[in-house]
This record gives structure tokens, sequence and C-alpha cells, in this order.
């Protein structure tokens, strides 16, 4: 009987034994009671958002790369987070994003390649307005769309972030504009000192190509200083 199989597994069967420690392979399987019947499921089974880096920056960092044997098709989507970044150094910097499709070999990086529709919004201005960016792009602004991030650099206010990337294994490869990103963000003004928070959408151009490496990398020669940055797969 199903249920007395139940009773026979105690704690003691697992208790000991060696800790995983990680996220599951997707073929990895657990155990669990089916309305009293044992079953085994396979980790791919289990809830759609699966955490598959995360990363945390305490110190000079140039670039966070998410390369190919992450980006698969395992996934239909990615979700980028960023919490508490700081740069390293007192100086502007901004957070860009960029995609690959040789696994890291090249980054395009001309506008054009990304096109752009966000809105910005800007603590301190008397109107209380939204900003509008828009057009040809050479990466994907995390902060800045004019505005540049880092008031008083890796001592002072944090940029957090969401980045939902769509179909970067590109499902219809007939056109390129179906790689879509959408991005929100908050970060702080270094020139005004301001809080800024950003809304919209960016669509990668390049090619038809499936994406398999994405990088977050910081402009004006800065580093990252402090942070963590997050990597989910959603099926």
């Amino acid at each position: 009987m199903a249920l007395s199989k139940i009773g026979l597994i105690d704690p003691t069967a697992i208790t000991g034994e060696t800790a995983l420690a990680e996220t599951p392979a997707l073929t990895d399987e657990l155990l669990l009671s089916d309305a009293g019947t044992l079953k085994r499921i396979d980790f791919t089974h289990l809830p759609t958002h699966v955490l598959l880096d995360d990363t945390f920056i305490s110190s000079n960092t140039a670039t966070v790369t998410y390369s190919s044997s992450l980006i698969t098709d395992d996934f239909e989507h990615y979700i980028i987070t960023g919490s508490g970044i700081r740069m390293h150094t007192n100086a502007k910097g901004n957070i860009s994003c960029s995609f690959s499709t040789d696994n890291g070999s090249n980054y395009p990086g001309s506008d054009g390649d990304y096109v752009r529709q966000v809105l910005v919004g800007q603590g301190g201005l008397s109107s209380n307005a939204l900003n509008s960016r828009h057009g040809a792009d050479a990466t994907i602004q995390v902060t800045g769309n004019a505005y540049d991030f880092g008031k008083d650099g890796n001592a002072g206010h944090t940029a957090n972030f969401v980045l939902r990337c769509y179909n970067l294994r590109n499902l219809d490869t007939n056109t390129a504009v179906n790689r879509y990103v959408n991005l929100q963000s908050t970060y702080d003004d270094r020139d005004t000192t301001h809080a800024v928070s950003c809304m919209g959408d960016y669509v990668y151009m390049d090619s038809t190509t499936e994406i398999n490496n994405i990088k977050l990398h910081v402009t004006h020669s800065n580093t990252f200083g402090e942070g963590e940055f997050r990597l989910y797969g959603v099926r």
C-alpha cells in the first residue's frame, strides 16, 4: 500500500547525507506524496522560476557575465535582478547590458543594434514630468538615459533593477525584433543628486541569431564595487 510506504520513510533516510548546496539539475529527482501515493518528479517540473546564478560583488569587478552554459533552450525567458549596486570609484558610471550570439566573443555595440522606448522620472523636477528616451541605441542602458549614476561612488547611493528578457533563443527565426527586454530601474543621479526611475522597453535588432551570452558592465571606465546580481530562468 502506498500509505505504508510513506510510513516506512524515516527522517534518518536523508539525515547526514551529502547536501547538494546548489540549484538541482533539471533531471535531478525529488520524492513526493501525491494524495498518499509516493512518486518521483524531475526538478524540471517544479515551479517556473529557477535561480540559475547568484553573484555578490564586494570589490572591483569589471563585468558580470552569463555564458552559454546558462543561456540555453531550457527556458522561455530570463530575468536578471540587481540589488544594492554601487560603483567602485567615486566617479560616473552607468550600468549597461549587452547581448552576444557567439558566447561573448563579440558584443554588438553600434547605434541601432538596440532600439529603446524608456520613460525617465527624476525627483526634484518642478513639473514632475516624465522624460521620453527613444530611438537607436548601442546597448541596453540599465541606468543612464541622459543621467549619470553613482552619487558619492562606492560610499553613496545604490542602483536597483529588473531586466526581463524574452525570446532570447529566437523562437521566430524570421525577424530580429522579437528579442524583447523590459526594463525597470531606480538609481541616483550623480550630477543633480536626485533620485531617478526608469521604465520601458528595448528591442535587440542586430541579427536573428540565437542569443547565448549576456554581459553587465559599467561605462566611464568605472567598475562594480558592490551589489548582488541574480539570474532566473523562466519556463
